[in-house]
């Protein structure tokens, strides 16, 4: 989780949807604005080097979960981490 820069969200109660979609638009935004510094400097950013999100939340429904499609990958994480599609 802290191999590469990232956002931590945590929430105290259940995430929502609409909480979910916030947190979205901050790494987003954030993510443009590295692709703007590195334009100006003009360097590149791979992929790999854009923060991640992490969302820490005490539960999500099934309902929640496959709203934003999500996976597990068991073999390398818990099967109570689950990555958006």
């Amino acid at each position: 989780m802290a191999t590469n820069s990232a956002i931590f969200e945590p929430f105290r109660n259940a995430v929502t949807k609409s909480g979910i979609r916030s947190c979205m638009g901050k790494l987003f935004d954030l993510h443009v604005q590295i692709e703007r510094q590195c334009h100006r400097n003009n360097t590149r950013i791979n992929e790999v080097e854009l923060p991640r999100l992490w969302i820490v939340s005490p539960t999500a429904s099934v309902e929640l979960l496959a709203s934003f499609n999500t996976t597990v990958d068991e073999e390398n994480w818990s099967k109570d981490i689950y990555f958006l599609g």
